[in-house]
């Protein structure tokens, strides 16, 4: 399976389900914003990013978004998931 990154391409196989992402989440009063990446790091940039475009669309408060948490979760491609646990 090819997936398609911004400014990057790159090539996902998952045997044995062993390739992780991270799922980066925030849930505010009207919206859930969430990110996906192949780093903590990057899924919680890339989930900000997508807030402060969400915030210019909106004409937000520079700070709108620093009351609320933003939650990240390691996912296996390719896995389903009930409860935030890998079924089998």
């Amino acid at each position: 399976m090819k997936g398609e990154h911004p400014g990057r391409s790159v090539s996902i196989a998952h045997p044995g389900r062993s390739v992780s992402i991270y799922l980066a989440r925030c849930e505010t009063r009207s919206f859930t914003f969430e990110a996906a990446d192949f780093t903590e790091a990057l899924a919680v940039a890339a989930l900000k990013a997508g807030m402060r475009e969400h915030r210019a669309q909106y004409s937000l408060p520079v700070n709108w978004h620093t009351s609320y948490d933003i939650e990240v979760s390691p996912m296996l491609v390719g896995a389903a998931f009930r409860d935030g646990e890998v079924l089998p």
